[in-house]
């Protein structure tokens, strides 16, 4: 998943870099560096698929979090592949362990602003773009940022709100999908014994 992180990442700077490039060798040389390295992610997308084809755990997790709303197998593979404890977390530490819980500079009477930090930051990093479509396409969680909009939230507060949510939403999904493999595997157990 790293590796296809930095890849989109070159292919992102490169493709600025082309915008800017006035044609010519070196237009034609980034155009065709850009082509080879997408060409390179489709391949690592592939073998991102067939790593969780071949392994029973990460198959059954990414498809069970494919059922939210707003996420897609390659966000859902990279969550499962960073954060190996999901389904044990609870509420708050799926907050903690991703950086978004929140934190109050407040002291006596003086009261900060709130911020979050800490945490996995690849892991918040994978939320954004589920949570952003998760806004559009996830009723639960258009009608909580609809109402953080209306109440005065600025944009990225409401959504580290909805990433938060949608976080914890995916650990829950995960701590439901291990409970029903574990009864699956000791009733299969039980069963198999005379």
């Amino acid at each position: 998943m790293l590796a296809r992180d930095a890849l989109t990442k070159c292919v992102v700077q490169l493709s600025g870099t082309l915008e800017g490039a006035s044609g010519g060798d070196a237009g034609s040389v980034l155009k065709s560096t850009v082509v080879q390295l997408r060409r390179k992610i489709k391949k690592l997308d592939r073998l991102i698929a067939e790593a969780l084809k071949g392994d029973a755990r990460l198959s059954g997790l990414s498809e069970a979090l494919t059922g939210i709303a707003g996420v897609g197998v390659l966000s859902a593979a990279k969550v499962v592949a960073l954060v190996p404890e999901l389904g044990t977390l609870g509420r708050r530490r799926s907050a903690a362990i991703a950086g978004l819980a929140p934190f109050t500079r407040d002291s006596g009477r003086c009261k900060g602003k709130t911020f979050i930090s800490g945490g996995r930051t690849e892991v918040r990093r994978a939320l954004f773009m589920p949570a952003t479509v998760a806004i559009k396409h996830n009723p639960v969680l258009r009608a909580a940022y609809q109402n953080l909009r209306k109440s005065g939230k600025a944009y990225k507060v409401a959504i580290t709100a909805i990433m938060r949510r949608l976080f914890a939403h995916m650990d829950a999904v995960a701590a439901k999908w291990l409970r029903e493999t574990a009864a699956a595997a000791s009733s299969a157990a039980s069963t198999a014994l005379p």
